[in-house]
């Protein structure tokens, strides 16, 4: 999360100097004024993310639980995003952009440790925990002119959730006994296996997990214009989501007995490190 914050500090930085830059300047852009050429661009694009998303997860004490959950306040991921944008000239330094895409957010994680059963006995497991949700996302962005045909962009972000989050969980207990014997794993639905695979989704009936959409982000990214012919461009760019909206609400898990509060997670949060290559078309 460290690299995201400097590489959006880095970004404003590069606004500010681009935009004083101008001001001082008495002919406006680094380029001459009738260089400038009126060119709408439409593009298409295809990608990777790599997903990165941390949780707060806050145990009672009065309630044993194994050291297989505390991996889980972490979780990473590799997931495909594709999408198409229009992008409209201001000046030679400056453009707005706007792109539209479907975007798939994976990541997971497996732990090595130990569980309680109900008779408060440890037993060694291993647990694979993989979650998967798609967005459309809406991104309306600042284009700044560097040098040549690098350039850097700037705005915010909007993820609307399409469908459901599926949380796939996968564990298995190294000396067989039952997974039904585990208080979680029990609720999850797991029978007299010692290994198995549960998958879990927000519309299913009683999950503790609602979707929060849309999620807002601010997007920093920087690419290279390499050309093709004239006015066909092949443009590949790092960009970094900085999401301010949490995946999802906070969950909590109640002991249907006494009422009280065994785990409860808080600020959710998933952003995303993006690479894509892009084709754009000068109208």
């Amino acid at each position: 999360m460290k690299f995201i914050k400097y590489f959006f500090l880095i970004m404003i930085f590069v606004y500010v100097s681009y935009s004083k830059e101008d001001v001082l300047r008495p002919r406006g852009s680094q380029f001459e004024d009738s260089d400038f050429k009126r060119y709408i661009t439409l593009g298409l694009e295809t990608g990777l993310n790599y997903n990165m998303f941390n949780q707060n997860m806050s145990w009672n004490p009065n309630y044993l639980h194994g050291t297989i959950f505390d991996p889980l306040t972490s979780a990473s991921g590799i997931s495909p995003h594709i999408g198409a944008m229009i992008d409209v000239p201001l000046d030679n330094t400056f453009g707005i952009q706007l792109r539209l895409a479907y975007d798939i957010k994976n990541f997971g994680q497996s732990s090595t440790g130990y569980d309680y059963d109900i008779l408060a006995n440890t037993h060694n497991m291993n647990l694979d925990v993989d979650v998967t949700s798609a967005y459309f996302t809406i991104t309306p962005l600042l284009r700044i002119n560097a040098i040549d045909k690098l350039f850097f962009t700037i705005g915010p972000t909007i993820h609307s959730i399409v469908g459901p989050i599926q949380t796939t969980w996968k564990p298995e207990v190294a000396d067989g006994t039952p997974l039904n014997n585990f208080a979680y794993f029990n609720y999850l639905g797991f029978g007299t296996a010692s290994r198995g695979s549960v998958t879990l989704s927000t519309d299913d009936i009683g999950s503790i997990e609602t979707p929060n959409t849309p999620r807002i982000g601010l997007e920093g990214g920087v690419g290279y214009k390499f050309n093709l012919s004239e006015r066909i461009f092949l443009v590949p760019q790092l960009r970094v989501q900085l999401m301010l909206t949490p995946i999802t609400n906070n969950t909590a898990l109640v002991d249907i007995i006494n009422q009280e509060t065994v785990l409860q997670t808080t600020d959710r949060m998933l952003s995303s490190i993006q690479l894509a290559l892009a084709v754009w078309f000068e109208l």
